[in-house]
């Protein structure tokens, strides 16, 4: 204990005006804690506020990575997707083909009542010509 009471009071007597008279260890302390202060003060001003746009960077970096695969996995498979849209088209054209045109309709509506009342004489509900017309 007298010892620790004796390093106050050394402490008390020290002169700021004299600081090259200071014993080493004190110097070492006072030097090592302003190093310390200025390394903290320094992160808290500089480093981290980068680090945070550095996040931001990172996340669209990300984000901008995973919209150019989407991207290039589309443009690769471009010509396959233009030879299937013409395909497409030309088995869509095929099929508008050999639907019937607006004169041939009346004519059809009328075949399919003709046909269905004929075997509604048979006792055939509408429903079941339907299904059987359906599947010829």
């Amino acid at each position: 204990m007298l010892s620790d009471v004796s390093i106050f009071k050394e402490l008390n007597q020290l002169d700021m005006d004299q600081v090259s008279t200071w014993p080493p260890k004190v110097k070492i302390v006072i030097t090592t804690i302003v190093i310390i202060l200025s390394a903290g003060l320094g992160w808290s001003l500089f480093i981290s506020p980068k680090l945070q746009v550095l996040d931001v960077a990172v996340q669209t970096e990300a984000r901008l990575k995973d919209q150019f695969q989407a991207k290039y996995r589309v443009s690769v498979n471009l010509p396959t997707h233009e030879t299937q849209l013409k395909k497409m088209e030309q088995y869509f054209a095929f099929i508008l083909k050999s639907l019937p045109t607006s004169n041939e309709t009346p004519g059809l509506l009328n075949d399919i009542t003709y046909i269905c009342n004929a075997e509604n004489n048979n006792g055939i509900n509408h429903l079941t010509c339907l299904q059987r017309l359906r599947l010829r």
